[in-house]
């Protein structure tokens, strides 16, 4: 699985996720707390748009990050550009402002 996220602290957050198993890619930040939700939003939006299955549409058991996780089979995602640029070309306007 792949997984995007917000955090106000993600130090915290992020030692979670390795004690579960998961590898960082990549971390933006920090931004303003409003900006950061609609990006999430709206990249979470592109992914679905694009073919990606989401966690919580699975049927699978919830763990921290499951309504932003989904299946890398579903959609590779090479990086957070890729997802900003997808919103972009989206027009999404939650995230453009």
């Amino acid at each position: 699985m792949l997984q995007i996220g917000i955090s106000n602290v993600p130090e915290k957050r992020l030692g979670t996720h390795a004690r579960n198993g998961w590898e960082l890619l990549e971390v933006r930040g920090p931004m303003v707390g409003d900006l950061a939700r609609n990006l999430e939003t709206a990249m979470l939006r592109a992914i679905r748009t694009r073919g990606g299955v989401l966690a919580n549409t699975l049927g699978i058991e919830r763990f921290d990050g499951w309504s932003e996780a989904w299946t890398k089979q579903s959609l590779t995602v090479i990086g957070l550009k890729q997802l900003l640029e997808w919103v972009y070309d989206d027009g999404d306007p939650s995230a453009i402002g």
